[in-house]
């Protein structure tokens, strides 16, 4: 009977170089991305239109994503320009709810974008039960409901004259 053929094993090819994947980097060095952010920045207050990471997206050709991307990993090189554009948005809006009579649509953006909230404080108080204190008050109350009741009734007499 012959033996059965061992199946070869599988190894990684180590041999092949690692091939990168997507579009090559839109800025290659944080500096270059920092001075579209003052250009954009500048432009937005000639025009006075608000600073918005959409709109900074539009301005430099960027996917809005790769700029959370960048915000989300603090070790990414553009992380710290893309911080700065995120809180120069901020202040935008802030500025901005404070100096116009209809602040709404600042409030929404901040709370969509910036992580602030509204809260509601409520206060309770706590106050003891006492039963024997409750069920005494509670008959007096109806001793003097029914007190009240007989006060209010009138009386009417039908029992059969006699007639004599």
């Amino acid at each position: 009977m012959a033996k059965p053929k061992k199946k070869p094993e599988r190894t990684k090819n180590t041999s092949l170089p690692f091939v990168k994947m997507g579009a090559p980097r839109k800025y290659s060095h944080p500096d270059i991305l920092e001075m579209h952010i003052n250009e954009y920045v500048s432009k937005c207050k000639e025009v006075g239109k608000p600073l918005t990471m959409i709109g900074f997206a539009c301005y430099a050709d960027v996917d809005k994503d790769s700029l959370t991307n960048w915000m989300a990993h603090k070790s990414h090189d553009l992380f710290r320009p893309t911080k700065r554009l995120k809180t120069l948005c901020e202040e935008d809006l802030v500025n901005r709810a404070i100096l116009q009579n209809n602040p709404t649509g600042a409030i929404f953006a901040l709370k969509c974008n910036h992580g602030y909230m509204e809260t509601n404080k409520t206060i309770t108080e706590h106050k003891m039960f006492d039963p024997n204190e409750q069920a005494s008050e509670s008959v007096d109350n109806l001793l003097k409901s029914l007190k009240n009741d007989k006060q209010d009734q009138k009386v009417i007499d039908i029992t059969p004259e006699d007639k004599e």
